[in-house]
């Protein structure tokens, strides 16, 4: 992300210059798969109360293009379903910041997030909610409530999200990975951000900061009490928060 100051934040006018807005259908992307968390299952929940729209190669009959999907389906829903296909200390998905339009994404918990500083106002989190049914009545109230839909884009008033191809050509005159395209040959990316980000620490180090090592990355990882298997059906039972109680997940982990 970016500091900006603007003058007028984003989505301004977004209800005129699309679908009037009685019009507008609640629709919401997400990569279908079976996975730890069971996000699946909550989307066969979720589908029950209101209209999703599925996506990706693990959809039948769904399948498109990944890039008309990220450009020319996803602009025209107001939601989009980012859950995480682990609930893990530390993992967010990457699906929450890849997104190419700024849309509300909905996740699994706001737990996870409390650690990165995401705005609150960013995002809207399943276990904000009792049940699936409040979730599913607020995103049918946010649908119908301009105002109420608008304060989730609060954020752009300060920040605005970067352009990845417009970074790299930012940081590739200064930290160039042309050792890293050495070794890899043909396979090496144009733009690997886990790169970009070893080399900057790797240069933060030798300016005095302390050397962080893991011995383990597996256990670091993997280990106890890192990850709640199965975390839609814990929630879909009410017992959710007792998972994380016992895994010792404060509410800022």
């Amino acid at each position: 992300m970016k500091f900006i100051q603007p003058n007028i934040y984003y989505p301004a006018k977004y209800f005129d210059s699309h679908t009037p807005l009685f019009h507008i259908n609640l629709k919401n992307i997400k990569n279908f798969k079976d996975t730890p968390s069971k996000r699946e299952t909550l989307v066969q929940e979720l589908r029950k109360l209101i209209k999703i729209d599925l996506y990706g190669k693990c959809v039948r009959g769904a399948k498109c293009d990944f890039e008309y999907c990220y450009n020319r389906e996803l602009e025209n829903h107001m939601f989009y379903l980012a859950f995480e296909n682990a609930v893990c200390k530390g993992y967010v998905t990457e699906k929450f910041w890849n997104l190419k339009h700024l849309i509300v994404p909905v996740v699994l918990t706001r737990r996870v997030f409390d650690k990165w500083k995401v705005p609150d106002s960013a995002y809207i989190a399943v276990d904000d909610f009792k049940n699936i049914t409040e979730l599913a009545d607020y995103l049918l109230y946010l649908q119908k409530n301009r105002t109420e839909y608008l304060k989730y884009f609060e954020w752009t008033k300060t920040y605005r999200k970067t352009n990845y191809h417009v970074l790299h050509k930012k940081l590739e005159r200064k930290y160039h990975q042309a050792f890293i395209l050495s070794q890899n040959g043909t396979y090496a990316p144009t733009y690997n951000p886990l790169c970009n980000l070893c080399e900057l620490l790797h240069q933060q180090h030798g300016k005095g900061h302390p050397k962080l090592i893991i011995p383990d990355i597996w256990k670091f990882w993997k280990g106890p009490d890192i990850c709640i298997e199965n975390w839609v059906d814990l929630y879909l039972k009410g017992k959710h928060k007792e998972a994380f109680d016992k895994a010792n997940w404060s509410e800022h982990n």
